[in-house]
C-alpha cells in the first residue's frame, strides 16, 4: 500500500519552476496577484475554487482537472494512501474518543 503526503503549495511551487519562470511572470500569465501566490505557495491545502482553478491550469499549461486533483489529494501533514476514500490511521479511534 502506498502512501504520498502531498503538500499543495510545494507541487505548485516545482511546477512553476518546471515552466523555467520566475513567480512574478506567473502570476502576470495566470492573472493572479502575486501574494496571493505567496498565499498558495504556503498552504499545504489552500480553498482554490472556480476561475481560480481555471487560471491556474492555463498558466500551467494543463488540464483543470489535473489541478483539482492535486488540491484534493493535498493534506494537512497527514499521510492520504492512494485510495481515496481511506481514512487516516487513527481516524475512527479519534472519533470514538471525541463522541465519548
Amino acid at each position: 500500500m502506498a502512501v504520498e503526503t502531498v503538500h499543495f503549495g510545494q507541487w505548485l511551487k516545482r511546477e512553476i519552476e518546471n515552466l523555467g519562470v520566475d513567480q512574478s511572470e506567473f502570476c502576470r500569465n495566470a492573472g493572479i496577484s502575486y501574494w496571493t501566490l505567496r498565499v498558495w505557495l504556503g498552504q499545504a491545502r489552500p480553498n482554490i475554487r472556480g476561475h481560480n482553478v481555471v487560471r491556474l491550469a492555463r498558466a500551467l499549461g494543463i488540464e483543470r482537472e489535473d489541478v483539482e486533483r492535486e488540491l484534493l489529494t493535498a493534506t494537512r501533514g497527514r499521510r492520504r494512501e492512494e485510495n481515496p476514500a481511506a481514512r487516516p490511521a487513527g481516524f475512527s479511534e479519534h472519533r470514538r474518543r471525541k463522541a465519548g
